[in-house]
């Protein structure tokens, strides 16, 4: 009996993580962060929080998130990237690492020829569903308008956040 419920937790518990991701009751992103840390073992170096005295980027739309993304690769200005990931734990690990650069991080070159020099290439392809809204914005090279880069956003309380490249 007991090795059966030992088998049965794991698959339970995962469940009912994906249902408070998906339809959490009343609480808001802010309210399950703390308990997502918890449950997915990322703790607290999985955010990065913004300080006061920084102005948050523009997020009223995808378009405006992915050019703050582009402004922070063309300026090295780390301090506001990390409010344009979601307030929950990211899956893609490119994301994440965006979201935690900092000016002494040695990744940040690396970011800076990603997304600096770059544009956003056309409107953005914005999915409306029954529980999520997302974008797909395309990214292009300033000088020739060359693509470089497919930036993944979802729609979470009137802001658009990265949750994939």
């Amino acid at each position: 009996m007991l090795r059966a419920l030992a088998a049965a937790a794991p698959p339970i518990a995962l469940i009912l993580v994906g249902i408070l991701l998906i339809e959490p009751p009343v609480l808001t992103p802010g309210d399950r962060l703390p308990t997502l840390r918890v449950l997915s073992g990322l703790g607290d170096e999985a955010s990065v929080p913004v300080p006061s005295s920084v102005t948050a980027p523009d997020q009223s739309t995808a378009r405006s998130t992915a050019e703050a993304l582009i402004r922070a690769a063309d300026t090295g200005d780390t301090q506001g990237l990390s409010a344009l990931c979601p307030p929950y734990p990211v899956l893609d690990r490119r994301v994440r690492d965006i979201c935690a650069l900092t000016p002494q991080d040695p990744r940040l070159r690396a970011f800076a020829a990603r997304f600096g020099g770059t544009r956003v290439g056309g409107e953005p392809d914005v999915a409306v569903g029954s529980t999520a809204t997302t974008a797909r914005v395309g990214i292009v090279d300033r000088a020739d308008g060359r693509p470089r880069e497919i930036i993944r956003m979802a729609r979470i309380d009137e802001k658009w956040y990265l949750v994939g490249l």
